[in-house]
């Protein structure tokens, strides 16, 4: 089976930043991958919908592809449809998670008041028990200056490397939340690990 990679962005962001930043900095993400596998870049419009409801166009796209062997692409909040899709029959066969948002109580109750009311739902029912046949790559940044939210971040993201020996975090000391931009040499080889495997 082809390997094929899903590329999601976070927040307000846009589809072709795994290429060229908003700052005008190549950083060719998607365009290395592309080389060694399939790869789709999805634009996220609106996070505020319920995430059931918003990966449905996401798969109509993937299976538009064919048979592949995916890979997904996480940065920050889009975490939220790389995990959703793991829920659905799509072959996929690792993620890589870019500084992803901590879907714990805590991140609940920081946006219960922002009018996120379908992603507060999601995180609340939200049941992670992913396949041991998914590998997991979670690149999280490291700041001296906020040890507590790295020690919960690693609290969360345990759950998700244990089930496969494969599955790792990654920590990228001082490379900031925009991981992929500041280290992407790394992130493209930690993708083009889980899709040779």
């Amino acid at each position: 089976m082809k390997p094929a990679v899903v590329f999601i962005h976070g927040f307000n962001k846009k589809s072709e930043y795994w290429n060229k930043n908003e700052f005008n900095k190549d950083i060719n993400i998607e365009k290395i991958i592309s080389k060694k596998a399939y790869t789709l870049l999805i634009q996220v419009d609106n996070y505020l919908v319920d995430p059931k409801m918003a990966v449905i166009p996401i798969i109509e796209q993937m299976k538009l592809c064919g048979q592949k062997k995916w890979t997904i692409v996480c940065h920050s909040l889009g975490i939220i449809y790389g995990l959703e899709l793991l829920n659905y029959d799509m072959q996929i066969s690792g993620l890589c998670l870019i500084d992803p948002t901590t879907l714990d109580n805590i991140f609940v109750e920081e946006i219960t008041n922002d009018g996120w009311t379908e992603i507060v739902k999601y995180c609340i029912t939200a049941k992670y028990n992913p396949s041991p046949k998914i590998i997991f790559h979670i690149h999280l940044d490291y700041d001296d200056d906020n040890q507590d939210r790295f020690a919960r971040r690693i609290k969360f993201f345990k759950q998700f490397i244990g089930k496969n020996d494969k599955s790792k975090i990654i920590i990228h000391p001082n490379k900031g939340h925009m991981i992929h931009y500041t280290d992407a040499p790394k992130i493209i080889s930690s993708i083009l690990n889980i899709i040779s495997q």
